[in-house]
């Protein structure tokens, strides 16, 4: 049997507690520390004393640090201390980071203080990890308010309870997410570096509305559906290939009668994949999603609770952003390659055509690991994946992450947007999925509440209007059909709006 006299952190720190405890000499605490872990000698006076020493250190000890015989120096000790107070200040201001930004975070503080970084060191997942174990941070799943709802009120987890109960009747294979978002496909950083100001800018906001669908265990993800403004696009001969599966408005929109259409090819695609059995198809409750008045053969549909679809829609917990990311990551390229050829004023100009297939390629190179990793960090799904299979899941997700960073960072650089460039673009804008879902017109909006309810429940009526409009002192409840809509239309009339687009819809 080998000796034992090496000391752990734990029983380092119980040294330090029996100091602080009792009034005992250091002589006596080595006799009591040998005793009590059975050490093959007493250790020396010299080691009692630096023990007590570092006793604040040990206090501050992970469960991991305390378990390990010694402590390992970080590497870059200024830029761990840096970085743990990143993390605290951003938490404490209850904003989201992930591991990559902390990553990046890591390389502009060596940049920025000039720290001497080792040969061969690298900011690689495994370091990432140990620090994140020095200091107790673990990757968790936020909770709290998302928009108007408080997710933690009993009604809601009431609802998300019963989500969770109907997402257990499918295996992960036959459990979907659909969602739409809005893309800028033209659009350029925001920030940039130079000497002086430079102004003349104008934003591209060209847009389509992108609709995703995939699965829970990232299996199945269904090419993406489109909407544009044009029936006609840059890059075609004439109208636009049915193979790109693409709709138009004048506004982009997506409406009931378009997701209609999109439901009926999304359950003829999964009948092919699924051989006819039924799958669960998970989805918000924006207005074009309601109502449909719609008969599936191989779809039930199941609505997530009302405003909390940042927290609980698997589209929204990362797998979108994660698309976008690598359409920018193909638009950035061609304005290097067009950087080169000294093409500077179209660096960002592309056709529709080449947005779509763009588009389609990105959506497929998600990976499955991000999917199934964003599927399981809302909480609706079983958790049956072991913390080393969650682990190794995640590393993959940050590896890739960190990659098209890397690459993207090269490519902004190259055509001069700056040393830090990842903080000099949107990767996806907070205005992109401003209005992609149809506005409704007074007499569509009041036909739909007369529709949606028996008309001889008038009461319940005035509460839908009340609800979706704005909360107005308590009518008669007998008012007659033509009493409301008369009603309706003047509190329409005194609407203030402030976007001119919205008040020219209410007099189509």
């Amino acid at each position: 049997m080998g000796k034992k006299s090496s000391l752990t952190n734990r029983q380092k720190l119980a040294i330090c507690l029996k100091k602080q405890r009792e009034k005992i000499t250091q002589s006596e605490l080595a006799r009591w520390a040998k005793d009590e872990f059975k050490l093959d000698k007493l250790p020396g006076q010299q080691t009692i004393s630096d023990i007590l020493k570092k006793e604040e250190e040990y206090m501050a000890m992970t469960e991991h640090r305390l378990n390990a015989k010694k402590i390992r120096e970080p590497a870059l000790p200024e830029l761990e201390l840096l970085l743990a107070q990143y993390i605290t200040d951003m938490a404490n201001a209850s904003q989201p980071i992930s591991m990559a930004s902390i990553i990046h975070q890591a390389k502009i503080q060596c940049r920025r203080r000039q720290l001497e970084v080792p040969e061969d060191f690298q900011f690689s997942i495994g370091w990432l990890t140990k620090f994140m174990r020095r200091y107790g941070f673990k990757s968790r799943r936020i909770h709290g308010e998302s928009g108007e709802v408080e997710v933690n009120a009993d009604n809601i987890q009431d609802e998300f309870n019963a989500v969770k109960a109907k997402i257990s009747e499918f295996p992960p294979e036959r459990i979907y997410n659909i969602d739409e978002t809005g893309l800028f496909y033209k659009q350029v950083p925001r920030r940039t570096i130079s000497k002086q100001s430079i102004g003349g800018l104008k934003v591209d906001k060209n847009r389509i509305t992108v609709v995703c669908v995939c699965n829970a265990d990232g299996s199945h993800r269904i090419s993406p559906y489109f909407i544009g403004r044009y029936e006609t696009g840059q890059g075609f001969n004439g109208k636009i290939s049915n193979a790109y599966k693409y709709y138009n408005n004048t506004k982009a929109w997506m409406t009931k009668e378009i997701f209609r259409k999109i439901l009926r090819k999304i359950d003829s695609a999964v009948y092919a994949a699924h051989k006819g059995k039924r799958v669960l198809l998970l989805m918000d409750n924006a207005p074009s999603h309601k109502n449909l008045d719609i008969k599936l053969e191989n779809i039930e549909i199941c609505m997530l609770p009302p405003n909390t679809t940042s927290h609980y829609q698997p589209l929204d917990a990362g797998i979108i952003a994660a698309f976008k990311k690598k359409y920018r990551a193909m638009l950035f390229h061609q304005a290097t390659i067009r950087y080169n050829e000294g093409k500077l004023e179209k660096l960002y100009d592309i056709k529709l055509k080449q947005a779509l297939d763009w588009s389609k390629m990105a959506w497929e190179r998600v990976t499955p690991e991000t999917i199934r990793n964003c599927f399981l960090h809302t909480g609706l799904m079983s958790n049956e994946v072991s913390e080393e299979e969650l682990a190794a899941q995640e590393a993959a997700v940050l590896k890739d992450d960190l990659d098209l960073n890397e690459q993207i960072n090269s490519h902004l650089v190259t055509v001069g947007t700056g040393e830090d460039s990842l903080n000099t673009v949107n990767l996806s804008s907070n205005d992109e999925n401003d209005d992609i879902h149809e506005i409704l017109t007074m007499d569509q909006r009041f036909n739909q509440l007369m529709n949606s309810q028996q008309i001889d429940d008038e009461k319940q009526v005035d509460e839908e209007i009340e609800e979706d409009v704005i909360e107005e002192e308590e009518e008669s409840l007998r008012l007659k059909l033509a009493e409301k809509r008369q009603y309706y239309q003047q509190f329409v009339n005194r609407l203030s709006l402030d976007d001119q687009d919205d008040l020219d819809i209410f007099y189509l």
